[in-house]
Order: C-alpha cells, then structure tokens, then sequence
C-alpha cells in the first residue's frame, strides 16, 4: 500500500492508519494498545471490519512523529493543498479584545472560548484575504466561481482543529452569515449570545431586589416555598444569588466571618528585634485534670473534664512566649501576673527590665487593664472585637497544642468548630480518665512546656536581641514602675520608725521584712502612714506610697550587719560606710536648716543651775517609793515638787523683767 493510501485528511485532522504503524515497525502492538489506553494517540476514526483505525497525527508523541517522517516523508505532502492555510495567521488585536472583552460587564470570557473564538476570527480572516486575492481564489475554488461558498465551507473543514479548534458552521449558507456579521461587528459576531444572557436581570424592580435579598440571604432556602407575584425559576434565583454572594454573606454568615473571609486583609511583617511588639491572649488550656469534691453530706465526687487557663505574652519577634501565667478563669490578675512575668523573664535574658515598644491585646477587660497596659508599654493597641486575625497569638496556640499536648494521654482535643474526626476518641479518655494528673500535676505540664519552647527559641531570640539596630531606643523600667504596675498592696499601712518599715509579708507565717530609703525627703514625713507595694518573688525591693498616692519613695531591704567583726562578708563594709555617709549627710542637712535660729529668736529661755537637778528629784521620787533613812517618802517627795516650782517662777519673773 502506498504512503499516500496510508495517510489522508479525516474531520480535519491528518490521520494515518494505525495498521500502517505497526506494519512499517513504527510502533509496536502492545506499545500502540499502552498509548491509546493513556490516551497519549488521539482515534480518530475506530477500525472495524475492512476498514483501519486512524490515529491523529498531530497527537502523536515527537519520538514517534520522527519515525513518521523517516519512513514515509512529511505527511502533510501526501495531502491536497488547502488554500486556505497559506492565508490562516494569528490576529493579535482579536486575540486582546477577547481577552477585555465581558459580556455582562463583570465576567470575563473563559480561555476556552477565547481560544475558540480567536482561531475562528483568524479563519474568517483567512477567508476575506482568499477572497481579495484573484488569483488565489481562482485557483482555491477551480474556476467554479457558482459554487463559492460551498468550496469555501470544504475548505474550512479542512483545517485542523487542534491547531486551530473552531466551531464555525459547515452550511455554506450559515458560513456566508458568519463572515458577513464579523466584517460588519467584529468579534463581537463571533461571542454566543448565551454568554450575555442575565437570567437575573429579570429581576429589575427595588422591591422584587429587596425580597429576593431577605430570602436568599436567610439561614434557610425560604425562596423555595415563597408565592412572589412574578415567579422566577430556581436557574434565575440561582444567578440572582451568586450574583449578591457579597451582599449577602454577612446575614448569612454573620460580621465576624463576613470580616475574616470577605473584606481585604493586611500583610504585616514580623518585627525585626525583640521588645518591638508583645501580643497577649488566653487560652483554655486542651488538658484535662481531675478533681475531688466532697459536699456537706461527705459525698466525695471526681470529675475528669476540668481545664485551666492559660495567659501567654508572645514576643512576635521570633514568636518567643516571653511570659505566661496560668489560673482556673481569665481575669485582670492573670493577665498582670503574665506581663509581670514577661518582664522579670527579659530582665533574666538581658540583665535588667525594660519596656516593650508596642502592646496589643483584645477587648477583654481592657478598661480595667488599661493603666497597667500603659504603664507596661510605650504604645497599647488593642486588636478590633472580634479580629483573630489580627493577633498573631490565636495560631501559636494550635502549634503550641500540635506540638506539645496533643501527646499527652490528657489531651482533649480542639475547639468546638473543629471537624469530629479531628477531636480524640472519648472511649480512650474514660478508660484512661483516671491517670489525668491533677490541678498541680496539669500546671507542672503546662510550665514545662513553656520552657520547653523557650529553650527551642532562646539562640535565636538571643540572636536577634544582640544584632538589632539602633533604629529604635530602648526604653528601661525602673522599680518604681515595676511596683507600680505589677505589685501587691498591703492590707495594712505602717509608720516610719528609726529602723524603717518593718513589714510582715503575707502567708508566710509572720515573717518580718524590714525596708529602708536613702532619700532625705523620705524622713521627713515621719508622720504619714505608708501602704507598702511589693513584689512577692523579690522582696528587695518595695515602694512606699502614701494615703492619696501623692508620695512615693523607692525601699530598699535592710542589709543585716554581723555583730562580730570576723564574721563579715563581702559588702557588708560597703553597706555599712553607706549608711554612715547617709547619716553624716542628714546631720549636716539638719544642722545647716537649723543654723541661726538661736540668735535670731527674741526670746531667750534660762533655767536655775539647781533645776535640772530639782527635776531629776522629783522624777525619781514619783517614779519610785525609796524611802530616807526615817523611812518617810511622801515629805521628800513634796519638798522637791515644791522647790521645782519656785524655781520656775523665778525663771519666768526674770525673762519677763528682760523684755522691760
């Protein structure tokens, strides 16, 4: 059989017979049967009796398009010439315009249309440029001038529609149409009328818009069972409805998921350096514990599905939990005793405390919390209610779940909104509900956790806070807004002695701690009574605060110097040259406020040379019954009184004499 037998035009696609492939050694059979059931040959004609299979050549593998050639030549010479493919060349301004082009006014064309329509308007380009040229038309339609359209139509379907998928009409007639249409409106002839079709626009009047609205956008379809005036399909309610997806998601969905899923969302980078930003959040703990109760009758009760909470403060630096503090419920403590440790941890990492830059929080207690928020960080910026994703915290905290407590036998699990088959089996928890830890034990879990992942951050964190720039001051926390923020008030209030405040720390037993200041102003108020602030975990440092809060002095603890000279350790010299260069001081303060005051008074007060002897007479016979040597007190007793009262007289009779 001769190659050009083998190989002809078929739906317009070069076509080869299969048997012709396999005959020549081209391909072998069970490689053609891999090939067609992969479907990398394209069938387009099935074989039965007396007639082959073709096979597409343009969907052939390169590999085997070579050996095509190799054998038989190039197919395409084996075939009439199609005029009309020396005038088929792509149409770039076609191609654009179906790109912008939106039937509606909102969609855009899909690319499979495009493309389709783009090969078709470079056919019927084809086609006008066949028709301008004489001599090509003479010879494309074999001087048969009468039957030009039907020529031009077998001509079209010649063309290969892998290279150029069209769908343009076969009917000579309905070819004619088409290209008279596109030469006089363009591409636009070309688009389906379909695609411009709004079902939806039917519904045009405010009132029809605003029930549609109420009904499609409801928790229930209630549009199905609604008798409107002018009925419309399930097809146009469809269209209607995807068409105000937005308008109507927040009613459907509700504002907190209309915000997270609809409305645009900021791209925020992480800061460059620790202390720049400290985000704070509470979590309900995912670890059960169990708990005995016994009420007044002696019924003793165990529950096993108890949780805590867990405040965490969240350096986004590095996403280091730089605090935390953990309770039974979330309150305005919790969240001190967190920022308190988030300070006291930044101090042990970098040697002293210091105020972040920027605090951001959510809503919960905010009022209540705000001067401790401002008194923590520069700048307080809450997230806005009900913005998680605002706050970089809410995914730490599934890490921190993944990673650390979905191990645990205790673990119970995700939110409530979590897929069921995410949540632990509950048969497993009852059988092993009794080896829950208790509330100590599911502390002690959770602390350990805390630092297991600091301990996995700390290099790096140390590493940013060593190589940050300088771009931003560090601003330092001094005690006095340490203890101002974070401390504890004492129930009672305490004078100043010459020893200072002795003050008994709470719970534990009585323990006296004695705290003393170094400024000079501070023993000038001896009279005020004083409300001790203090930190329990350091108890070397105080604050002294009056009534009205209008006085406050920094306290430092007593330094107890050994009695003995050869018990001394190192600084106790130090301490002590201290306190004597403080005294030294306060007596020479005292002694320059007092200089003149003697000279300056007009009156000058005398006392008889026997007076103080009379007076330490009469002191001592009050105080004591000592009797004379005739037994008898009461006589000396009076003698003395007496003589002390003359001797007063004459004192004041004398000053007074002076003034005259």
């Amino acid at each position: 059989m001769q190659a050009s037998e083998m190989i002809q035009y078929y739906k317009a696609s070069l076509a080869i017979e299969a048997q012709a492939l396999i005959a020549h050694g081209i391909i072998s059979r069970s490689a053609y049967d891999k090939l067609v059931e992969r479907q990398d040959l394209r069938i387009v004609r099935r074989g039965c009796r007396n007639t082959c299979a073709l096979v597409d050549y343009e969907s052939m593998p390169n590999r085997i398009k070579q050996a095509v050639v190799a054998a038989f030549g190039n197919p395409y010479d084996y075939v009439a010439d199609n005029a009309l493919l020396h005038h088929l060349q792509p149409n770039p301004a076609a191609a654009e315009w179906l790109e912008a082009y939106r039937p509606d006014g909102v969609r855009h064309l899909r690319t499979q249309a495009v493309c389709r329509y783009h090969a078709e308007a470079c056919i019927l380009d084809a086609i006008g440029r066949l028709l301008t040229s004489r001599r090509s038309r003479s010879s494309a339609l074999g001087h048969r001038s009468a039957r030009l359209w039907e020529e031009l139509a077998r001509l079209v379907t010649l063309v290969d529609t892998l290279r150029w998928p069209h769908s343009l009409p076969r009917n000579p007639r309905s070819l004619e149409r088409k290209y008279k249409a596109y030469m006089q409106d363009g591409c636009a002839a070309l688009v389906h009328k379909g695609y411009a079709n709004n079902n939806a626009a039917r519904i045009t009047d405010d009132a029809d818009t605003r029930a549609l609205l109420a009904l499609v956008s409801g928790p229930r379809r209630l549009y199905n069972a609604a008798r409107p005036a002018r009925p419309v399909t399930p097809h146009v309610v469809a269209r209607f409805r995807a068409e105000h997806e937005q308008e109507i998601y927040a009613r459907r969905h509700g504002s907190t998921r209309f915000r997270a899923n609809r409305l645009m969302t900021v791209r925020r980078s992480a800061p460059t350096a620790p202390l720049r930003l400290w985000t704070l959040d509470g979590w309900d703990a995912e670890l059960l514990y169990q708990r005995t109760v016994t009420d007044k009758r002696g019924h003793t009760v165990t529950t096993y599905h108890n949780r805590v909470k867990l405040e965490v403060v969240l350096d986004t630096c590095t996403r280091y939990p730089v605090g935390f503090a953990i309770a039974d419920t979330e309150s305005p403590e919790l969240v001190r005793a967190a920022l308190r440790n988030a300070i006291n941890h930044c101090a042990t990492l970098f040697g002293r405390r210091y105020r972040p830059q920027q605090l951001q929080m959510d809503r919960a207690g905010y009022q209540s919390l705000l001067s401790t928020y401002r008194q923590t960080a520069l700048r307080v910026t809450p997230a806005a209610v009900r913005n998680a994703k605002a706050k970089v915290i809410e995914p730490w905290f599934r890490h921190f779940n993944d990673t650390y407590c979905h191990l645990q036998t205790n673990w119970s699990g995700y939110g409530l909104t979590a897929r069921a088959d995410a949540q632990p089996n509950t048969e497993y928890i009852n059988r092993y509900r009794h080896s829950f830890p208790d509330r100590d034990g599911v502390i002690e879990q959770l602390t350990r956790f805390i630092e297991m992942e600091r301990a996995r951050l700390h290099d790096k964190f140390i590493s940013r806070w060593q190589n940050q720039s300088t771009d931003v001051e560090l601003c330092p926390m001094t005690d006095e807004q340490y203890l101002t923020a974070f401390g504890i008030h004492s129930e009672h209030t305490y004078l100043m002695r010459n020893t200072g405040i002795r003050f008994t720390l709470p719970g534990t037993g009585g323990r006296v701690v004695e705290f003393d200041c170094f400024d000079h102003e501070f023993r000038r108020h001896a009279a005020e009574r004083w409300t001790v602030v203090y930190d329990p975990d350091d108890t070397s440092h105080a604050l002294a605060v009056n009534a009205d809060g209008s006085l406050r002095f920094c306290l430092e603890r007593k330094h107890v110097q050994p009695m003995a000279l050869c018990e001394r350790r190192p600084g106790d010299a130090e301490a002590l040259q201290r306190v004597r260069d403080f005294n030294r001081a306060e007596e020479q303060r005292i002694t320059d406020a007092l200089a003149g005051i003697d000279t300056a008074s007009p009156l000058t007060l005398h006392r008889a040379p026997d007076a103080p002897a009379i007076s330490t007479d009469f002191e001592t016979l009050t105080k004591l019954c000592i009797v004379d040597s005739d037994s008898q007190h009461k006589p000396r007793r009076d003698a003395a009184r007496l003589q002390m009262q003359q001797a007063d007289i004459a004192t004041e009779e004398h000053d007074v004499s002076e003034l005259y």
